[in-house]
């Protein structure tokens, strides 16, 4: 349904499903079930990962603190989106959008970025 609303309600969708399909998959989710699912979707991804690498990521994941957070009720994924809210400006050409930014909003877009991928900014003046 891309017609109803804006590419940025879209993206917020689908990665609203995928959080939902991924915590109902982690639902009861064991060690067992983790194998089933690597070797039915094996096949359908390309990946340099070997199987006991996915097994080990795999088992991080479900013995971890994600499923902390899921039984917990909590978020299982941080999310963030460029262009953030309130951040970017947007002008209309015959159905196309072109958004901009100003020269403030991007640097505190980058470093906003900065510190959610690795605690802190590393952002420097051109």
């Amino acid at each position: 349904i891309r017609g109803i609303d804006s590419d940025l309600e879209r993206t917020r969708r689908q990665r609203q499903l995928l959080e939902t399909l991924f915590a109902k998959v982690m639902q009861d989710m064991s060690l067992e079930k983790l194998l089933t699912l690597i070797s039915t979707a094996l096949p359908y991804v390309d990946t340099n990962l070997t199987m006991d690498e996915l097994l080990v990521l795999g088992n991080a994941v479900i013995t971890g603190s994600p499923a902390e957070k899921l039984q917990s009720g909590g978020q299982l994924f941080e999310q963030m989106r460029i262009p953030m809210d309130k951040k970017y400006g947007w002008k209309d050409f015959g159905g196309y959008a072109l958004l901009y930014m100003n020269e403030k909003n991007l640097k505190y877009t980058i470093d906003t970025l900065h510190e959610f991928i690795y605690g802190v900014s590393y952002y420097k003046e051109p």
